[in-house]
């Protein structure tokens, strides 16, 4: 009898053990994709930018373009061949403090004018950078995204306090969500603006900051199962347009 639950027990122990090395012998996927999201290039693109201050930005100064200059590091030094831009702000601000600019993603409305609308980030986002012009302001950038439960969180690109050219980056937490349990619902992390800050012991009355080449780093794999086409909010408007409702 001892023996049958001996035998029971090392075979219980060995299913087990069979159980773990094919959890963790399971090929784990991955699809790594770097996708520029904002190149400034095309002053005339859907995708536009509202810069705006804080309390005591000065409105005389404050101006943003799209200006014909870029990272040399990126793209080389040969102007003649390239049309190549980047988002430029000129800004200032009548006293010292943590006063901030506020660069917001926005697209042309019907009217012409420019609307608030945040930027969905493809895929499961590990990490976000973008080149930066600074003339060594001790000021900080940050961005601001909404999880997928719409839940604000902070990404911080570190200090401008450096001359010249340089890509920033931030890594997004692994804490953030960035899928819902659902299906038929918008997974996707959402950019919604940037933010540079002022430091309270540096100058503000003028000064001079571009941005370009905005990107992520972010893992496109999808799990395919059958019928995944109808997760898809593009697919089932096609599918439901035009059905009339003849059953209400």
């Amino acid at each position: 009898m001892k023996v049958k639950k001996r035998v029971l027990l090392y075979l219980l122990i060995l299913i087990g053990l069979f159980c773990v090395f094919m959890t963790f012998s399971e090929e784990t996927v991955f699809n790594l994709e770097t996708i520029v999201i904002a190149n400034f290039d095309n002053p005339d693109s859907t995708q536009q930018w509202i810069v705006q201050g804080s309390k005591f930005v000065d409105k005389d100064i404050l101006k943003y373009e799209y200006v014909n200059t870029w990272p040399n590091s990126l793209f080389g030094r040969n102007v003649e061949t390239k049309d190549l831009h980047s988002l430029g702000i000129r800004a200032g601000f009548l006293r010292r403090g943590y006063n901030y600019l506020e660069i917001i993603p926005a697209v042309k409305g019907d009217d012409g004018k420019l609307v608030y609308k945040p930027i969905p980030l493809k895929g499961h986002v590990l990490a976000m950078d973008i080149w930066v012009w600074g003339s060594n302001y001790n000021y900080y950038l940050e961005a601001h995204i909404l999880d997928s439960e719409g839940i604000p969180h902070t990404l911080n690109f570190g200090n401008l306090n450096f001359v010249g050219w340089k890509n920033l980056s931030a890594k997004v937490s692994l804490s953030i969500p960035q899928a819902k349990r659902h299906l038929l619902q918008n997974e996707q992390i959402r950019l919604t603006k940037f933010v540079l800050w002022t430091r309270p012991q540096e100058k503000v009355d003028e000064f001079y900051v571009y941005f370009d080449q905005l990107k992520i780093l972010t893992d496109t794999y999808a799990t395919r199962f059958d019928g995944d086409e109808l997760a898809d909010p593009n697919y089932i408007q096609k599918l439901w347009q035009n059905k009339g409702g003849d059953n209400q």
